[in-house]
């Protein structure tokens, strides 16, 4: 992982940015259809962990423990998860719906 997501802070100032030209609507649209049981793949500092429907069952997976110590204070009470998308720490079918915006222009292999 290398760049800003590395650094929580900058990350979410260039996310506020961008959201105030269009990257909020998006991801109000990515996560619109997410139900049941969810991995919410490289979900950083949180951004999205509050646009999701309430009957969601969310699992918040991030490398990085600085970013998920930021997505921690932002959504107190969400599952998150330290671990590496390209080595998922959960059995093969364990989620109905997987979202992942902004993440694989970061994972080395995809």
């Amino acid at each position: 992982m290398r760049g800003v997501e590395q650094i929580p802070w900058i990350y979410d100032a260039l996310c506020g940015v961008v959201e105030r030209f269009g990257l909020a609507r998006w991801r109000r649209w990515l996560v619109a259809g997410a139900a049941g049981r969810v991995l919410d793949v490289g979900c950083g500092t949180g951004r999205n962990l509050p646009l999701y429907d309430a009957g969601a069952r969310v699992i918040g997976l991030e490398p990085s423990p600085d970013t998920l110590a930021k997505a921690r204070r932002r959504a107190p009470t969400a599952r998150l998860v330290r671990g590496d998308c390209q080595a998922l720490p959960f059995r093969d079918g364990a989620f109905d719906t997987v979202v992942s915006g902004l993440v694989f222009c970061s994972v080395p292999d995809p």
